[in-house]
């Protein structure tokens, strides 16, 4: 997004596809900064808090917050992908950054 302005974005994390060795961050548009409503904004900024307790490998506080979003947001998929990550590694984490999704398939 470099030398891209005016946009309100999420980050949806860093994505590690078949068969590339370097994860893409990923990031999605919502809406243009000038344009974007107040849903829109909160949106972004629990989003954003989810991420950083999923950064920081705290996989039950970035469940919680994603199931928040999910209350407010029912069809958030981003959202609704995260917390079921966050379930699947509560008990037992990957030993992978919890940052990086590994895509083990690709989709036809």
């Amino acid at each position: 997004m470099e030398g891209v302005d005016g946009l309100l974005c999420r980050f949806l994390g860093e994505f590690r596809f078949v068969g590339k060795t370097e994860p893409l961050p990923i990031l999605e548009v919502v809406a243009l900064e000038s344009t974007a409503n107040k849903s829109q904004k909160q949106l972004c900024e629990s989003f954003a808090i989810g991420m950083d307790e999923l950064r920081c490998g705290r996989w039950r506080e970035a469940g919680d917050i994603f199931k928040a979003i999910l209350r407010d947001y029912p069809n958030d998929g981003p959202s609704r992908f995260h917390l079921a990550r966050c379930r699947r590694y509560a008990n037992t984490p990957s030993g992978e950054s919890p940052w990086v999704v590994n895509m083990d398939a690709k989709k036809t």
